[in-house]
């Protein structure tokens, strides 16, 4: 049901909009702990879950790139039904499909069968989907002065996500062994449990929808409710202004960058010789980066605005395909500084582009914006993804690295070339 402005400004008359925007920060900051141990639970190990249904090594890629592709193409009907029934309902739906995904990857598993695990894995990217739809839910009730702080402070608590969930297999093998599947499987089950239980934090506690207040709120409301931007139209208003146009192109850029390297890490490490241990503590260095630092980052944005940031971001992302392309196989160590360095650009210029992407548009369109640009990073990471492993099997691992490079430029040209007023 579509919103009715004039209906819900009348229904939360009244309503204490700093203690709502406290609340819903917390509440999105519980279920955003809870979902990124569940979805990085499952991606660190979903390259050899699919190597072992396929038994090829250049398979391995084509797992993050249905994870990737499923939060892409699951981003636009999320943001659709958030601006038809909210942000509460959206994400509840989302984390849903999640939790089926990461059922069908266990069953795939178990069954051997690579259609099962690849289906599941596009289901399990909503996930992702929700994650991203968490950052900007956060920004909805925000003051301007306080968007980017609110937006990293939700990026930043994925970093739970990060130190526990590349770590579950080896506490989850031993289950998953008793049921006959190999060790990296057992963190699937994991993540189910905990795609439900997000669902259930947000169905019960998120009230009221900050979306809907937002719009309640909104000196702009539309005649007859929000506006339905299509696709097409929505990408048109982000690429219409300068600021849209390069926060975009960062999102994408940075996000093909990430993770066209990190999908094939795990697969070089293990090659390398390496155990599962070795793979968890470089992934989790690799999570930390990208979302440890997001206050930082988010700050930044604040005080010297989101193009700073994204400057900031594609600088360290150019220095990450350096340090990973030119490492050995037999140095995770330096590896690992690689990917941390990876992630680390990587969170500079989410935010700063998130941030640039959210300004083209007014509460009645935010959402289709959003959900827009989230499709078309998710696009362009899976492309990347995909081609990822046999890149790595035709050429070698360096020259994926450098190929992630050259994804930086389109964004380091933008940004000297367009005008600063687009901030």
């Amino acid at each position: 049901m579509a919103f009715e402005p004039a209906e819900q400004t009348a229904a939360y008359a009244g309503t204490d909009v700093v203690s709502v925007q406290r609340r819903t920060v917390r509440i999105l900051l519980g279920s955003q702990a809870l979902g990124s141990i569940a979805v990085t639970a499952g991606i660190a190990m979903g390259g050899l879950v699919m190597e072992y249904a396929t038994g090829s090594q250049s398979a391995a890629g084509f797992a993050q790139a249905a994870s990737t592709l499923g939060g892409a193409l699951v981003a636009v009907p999320a943001a659709r039904l958030a601006m038809r029934s909210g942000r509460r309902v959206s994400l509840a739906a989302t984390y849903l499909v999640a939790a089926l995904g990461a059922a069908l990857v266990v069953l795939g598993t178990s069954a051997s069968i690579a259609a099962f695990v690849l289906i599941g894995m596009f289901a399990f990217g909503a996930g992702t989907a929700a994650s991203m739809q968490v950052r900007f839910a956060g920004v909805d009730l925000a003051t301007p002065q306080h968007r980017g702080r609110t937006l990293s402070l939700l990026l930043f608590a994925v970093t739970i996500g990060g130190v526990i969930g590349p770590n579950l297999a080896g506490v989850t093998g031993g289950f998953a062994r008793s049921l006959s599947l190999p060790e990296f499987a057992g963190p699937f089950f994991v993540s189910i449990v905990l795609f439900l239980a997000c669902a259930v934090v947000v169905s019960i506690w998120l009230r009221p929808d900050p979306l809907v207040l937002a719009r309640s709120r909104s000196t702009s409301a539309p005649a007859g409710g929000a506006i339905s931007l299509g696709t097409v139209n929505a990408v048109r208003t982000i690429w219409s202004k300068p600021g849209g146009r390069l926060g975009l192109l960062a999102v994408m850029g940075g996000h093909a960058t990430m993770v066209a390297v990190m999908v094939m890490t795990p697969v070089q490490i293990a090659h390398a010789g390496h155990g599962l241990s070795v793979v968890g503590i470089v992934i989790s260095g690799h999570v930390v980066g990208m979302y440890a630092f997001s206050p930082v980052m988010g700050w930044l944005a604040d005080k010297r605005g989101p193009r700073a940031t994204v400057g900031l971001g594609a600088a360290i992302l150019l220095v990450a395909c350096a340090v990973s392309g030119l490492a050995a196989d037999d140095q995770p160590v330096l590896l690992g500084i690689g990917l941390f360095l990876l992630g680390l650009g990587w969170s500079a210029c989410m935010v700063g582009g998130s941030l640039l992407v959210t300004l083209t548009a007014d509460e009645h369109q935010r959402p289709a914006v959003q959900g827009s640009s989230d499709m078309l990073m998710g696009l362009s990471a899976a492309i990347f993804a995909s081609a990822s492993g046999l890149i790595v099997a035709q050429w070698g691992y360096g020259a994926l690295c450098l190929i992630a490079a050259i994804l930086v430029v389109p964004m380091v040209g933008t940004l000297l070339t367009s005008r600063s007023g687009g901030d």
